[in-house]
């Protein structure tokens, strides 16, 4: 029995046009068949594509961090961070802490002259002092931040190279007792 040459090679050919790769789903929307379709952000080709919203949710209506669902803190405090623009030298710590926050202390390396300003710590009397790559404030008031999820500080800098990393973090209750923390991963 004899194969037919265009039985063979049509499957080939039709994979090629269609430029699916080994998972049989599309790689970029110039692998979709019609005009009117592009990729999702499920990689699938559709007439109506769907995009990530800011708590990275397929096709979410969540436009800033805040509204997103807490993440899962083993910790008192989780810091990491967000929001970084390399273009106008700004990023933002955020921070989800379950007990408040009376003092606090960390590193930050990869951005050099940095100041620090808004968020949860200055809005609740936190005063920012910076030494080089570390930040550390506390409110002369006795303040503390109350628990909750969103922008701890934003810091503006000169120059960035490589990563940007936060490292030995030192937070406090009111009674001035360490809390557990764990930091993000560097950017």
């Amino acid at each position: 029995m004899t194969m037919n040459p265009k039985l063979i090679f049509f499957p080939i050919i039709m994979l090629l046009f269609i430029g699916c790769d080994s998972s049989n789903s599309s790689t970029n929307s110039s692998d979709c068949l019609f005009l009117n379709e592009s990729l999702g952000c499920d990689g699938n080709c559709s007439t109506t594509p769907l995009e990530d919203d800011a708590c990275g949710v397929c096709g979410g209506e969540n436009t800033i961090l805040s509204e997103c669902d807490l993440p899962h803190c083993e910790s008192d405090v989780c810091i990491s961070i967000q929001n970084v623009d390399l273009i106008n030298n700004i990023l933002e710590v955020w921070m989800l802490n379950n007990i408040p926050v009376a003092g606090y202390q960390f590193n930050i390396s990869g951005i050099t002259n940095i100041s620090a300003s808004g968020g949860s710590a200055q809005s609740n009397g936190m005063s920012p002092t910076i030494g080089e790559n570390i930040i550390l404030g506390f409110s002369f008031s006795g303040d503390a931040i109350p628990p909750g999820n969103g922008v701890f500080t934003q810091l503006a800098f000169s120059e960035s190279s490589g990563s940007i990393c936060l490292s030995l973090p030192v937070f406090s209750n009111n009674s001035g007792e360490a809390l557990s923390v764990e930091l993000g991963e560097c950017f």
